[in-house]
């Protein structure tokens, strides 16, 4: 008898200096291709920091590992799946808007002159989307600072 697999979420919330981000999942070509470029460019670094349940480094540095045209494709893929929840005029429940639009430029000017925030963002959308691929058991860790985000 096989056991039913539990679907994976759509969405992952995450707190970062007070703001709560709303990450959604990638297209699946898309996130197909960064896994495949993350396999490609540095394998062996994210299987061993999956498998000490460090891969929110391991992805830090396979960002830093890329030429400026890759970085833009993935960071561009990452911050388009993320929303962040504001309070808007007349509204009384707070609304998911997008920090980033399809074309890439951005809808939340503080976000993008945020670099940390905008770094911080990044890896955790690439952890939401392919971490799991690399992961074998539990969930991938996040780093343990005093801007580290806090997934709910």
């Amino acid at each position: 008898m096989s056991v039913p697999k539990i679907p994976k979420p759509s969405i992952t919330t995450v707190e970062i200096d007070g703001q709560t981000f709303i990450i959604r999942r990638m297209l699946p070509e898309v996130g197909s291709f960064i896994t495949t470029r993350i396999l490609l460019a540095a394998a062996d670094q994210v299987g061993q920091a999956a498998k000490e349940g460090t891969l929110f480094s391991a992805f830090t540095a396979f960002l830093r590992g890329l030429d400026f045209e890759s970085f833009k494709f993935v960071q561009h893929s990452c911050l388009s799946v993320v929303d962040r929840m504001e309070q808007l005029p007349g509204i009384a429940a707070p609304t998911a808007m997008p920090i980033m639009n399809q074309d890439g430029s951005w809808t939340a000017p503080d976000v993008a002159a945020d670099l940390q925030l905008v770094l911080s963002l990044t890896t955790q959308s690439l952890m939401f989307n392919v971490a799991d691929f690399f992961a074998q058991s539990g969930s991938p860790s996040a780093p343990n600072a005093n801007r580290s985000p806090q997934t709910s």
